[in-house]
């Protein structure tokens, strides 16, 4: 095997002399490579001497910093191909789509050695520097290149044997190039791969990433807070909401467990111990050394694939709670003093009254016919008033069951009566909390004619949004975005676990190699076979043999 290679250098050799000294283009030479002798041999670049260009400080910064995720997130993948390669290869680089050098992983001794100059963060490798080279040219084509000794132009870079592979971002835009470098008599095939595949994995991470800021920027756009722990109920993720929610920072939330958020061992005994679900209970919260929220909160058990990976919390303030209550119930007003359109001097009088106590917090009583306008004037005043911005609750007395006007206007818990809600329900008052209740008291035999005024002008307005149902159908997204992180997690681990099988395999045939005096292809071929014949994975062939020698 390293006669034959070493014969293929020698015709790559030839060939790339023929065309510096004579002009002669080689035929099996490939296409990207050729294109670009042609262009090196027309800006004349020196064949035997390099120039090394490497960007200034301040320019490499802006570099560095425009490829910050890039860099977090190759850097593991890059050194655990490292760790798989360094017995063969020598130098792993990541390269920009300009060429410039962001990572490089080496032993020390290397570039201190042979390399110097050319191997440095900042570096430059384009044409106009260093002749053909793969990184270069895998950018240019989009593409994986292998280059080996004498197909590189400059003659500086002949000892060497180059392989690169295209990173695209998650809109399949080529961002980077990943180029592995080593000595030219210790080519495989086997490297080309392992670099395109791990070019892959980079571009998966960057697509995790990517799901992942958009599962976090969907969480903080909520108008609810939302915390989620693991099964042991450690906090693991929150929104932006539950921040504000409890004054705190994200390294004081994370820190906690949901035992110190709830204090409430039935709240714990429902959830933890038997998994049930809470819908919407008021509770107190607080953190350490905060100010107790009352809130109304729902918790749900999160599972994947039957199994249960944590809990979900929903925490509404309880006053928004209100407000949303008074929106569906349209406990709003409508109408101001504009509305009404008079020339009686009384009529004026009773209004430009009616304007000056908005101003105050004075109770006040309308008294008039039906159908003269009692409600409007209600109206008129509330929205004049400093809490316009707050909810408008009508009251019809007369409609009111003698014995439900107290839980009516004051509200029930649950069980109160029969036929009461499971949940209790809020009365009047308190869904009127800061704002203003109108009490509308006729008598019973004209309240037909009343509400038919009512339904005629339009005052009674409903509005029903749906936020809950908007808010359900989130989390349904969020969950199924989740699963689907879950599924790239699980290829990117699968493409982890054959690097490692490639590997091993290498390594067996190494030994087969060495050992056996097998040339690559046989030693492949020996392993092929014996995993046929045993129906069993290469893998466990390559274990087996490698084992063996070790011992």
């Amino acid at each position: 095997m390293r006669q034959s290679n070493a014969l293929n250098l020698r015709e790559k050799y030839l060939a790339w002399e023929k065309f510096i000294t004579e002009g002669v283009e080689p035929e099996a030479m490939q296409p990207v490579i050729l294109e670009s002798w042609r262009r090196c041999r027309d800006m004349r670049i020196a064949t035997d001497s390099v120039t090394i260009r490497v960007l200034p400080a301040d320019a490499l910064a802006a570099v560095l910093e425009h490829n910050r995720m890039l860099l977090r997130l190759a850097k593991p993948i890059v050194r655990q191909l490292y760790a798989l390669i360094r017995s063969t290869q020598d130098i792993i680089t990541l390269h920009t789509m300009q060429g410039c050098i962001i990572d490089i992983v080496s032993d020390e001794q290397i570039i201190r050695g042979s390399y110097k100059e050319g191997y440095r963060i900042g570096a430059l490798w384009t044409e106009e520097n260093i002749g053909s080279n793969a990184a270069e040219l895998c950018a240019r084509s989009d593409q994986p290149i292998q280059m080996v000794g004498a197909e590189h132009y400059n003659r500086l870079s002949h000892q060497a044997t180059c392989y690169a592979a295209p990173i695209h971002d998650p809109n399949g835009t080529l961002i980077a190039v990943l180029n592995v470098a080593g000595l030219a008599t210790h080519t495989s095939p086997y490297i080309m791969a392992m670099t395109t595949m791990t070019a892959f994995a980079i571009e998966r991470q960057l697509l995790l990433q990517g799901s992942y800021d958009l599962l976090q920027r969907s969480f903080d756009l909520m108008s609810d807070g939302i915390v989620v722990t693991d099964c042991s109920c450690q906090i693991t993720r929150y929104n932006k909401r539950a921040l504000d929610l409890f004054c705190a920072q994200g390294d004081e939330i994370r820190q906690l467990s949901l035992k110190e958020i709830f204090d409430a061992p039935d709240i714990y005994k429902r959830v933890v111990c038997e998994h049930r679900h809470i819908s919407f209970m008021e509770h107190e919260l607080s953190l350490p050394g905060k100010t107790p929220l009352l809130c109304r909160i729902s918790i749900s058990p999160l599972e994947l694939d039957h199994q249960l990976t944590g809990f979900i919390f929903t925490i509404v303030k309880a006053e928004t709670i209100k407000r949303i209550t008074n929106q569906m119930a349209g406990n709003c007003a409508f109408y101001s003093f504009d509305a009404f359109l008079t020339q009686d001097p009384k009529t004026q009088k009773i209004l430009a009254l009616a304007r000056q106590i908005a101003r105050t917090n004075c109770s006040i009583l309308i008294e008039s016919e039906s159908g003269t306008g009692k409600e409007l004037l209600a109206h008129s005043i509330h929205t004049s008033s400093l809490r316009k911005n707050k909810p408008f609750v009508i009251v019809n007395c007369a409609s009111l069951p003698r014995s439900l006007v107290e839980s009516e206007l004051f509200g029930y818990e649950k069980g109160s009566f029969t036929g009461a809600l499971n949940n209790g329900s809020p009365g009047k008052f308190e869904l009127a909390d800061g704002g203003t209740i109108f009490l509308l008291l006729v008598r019973l035999s004209t309240y037909e004619a009343v509400w038919n005024f009512v339904q005629r002008v339009g005052i009674c307005v409903m509005s029903w949004p749906a936020p809950q149902e908007v808010f359900r159908q989130t989390l349904r997204n969020l969950l199924l975005l989740k699963k689907s992180l879950r599924a790239m997690q699980e290829k990117t681990d699968q493409l982890q676990s054959q690097l490692q099988d490639m590997k091993r395999i290498q390594k067996a045939k190494s030994l087969l190699m060495n050992q056996l005096g097998m040339s690559e292809a046989d030693a492949h071929r020996w392993i092929e076979k014996a995993a046929m014949d045993r129906c069993v994975k290469k893998r466990e062939i390559a274990e087996t043999i490698i084992r063996m020698y070790e011992l």
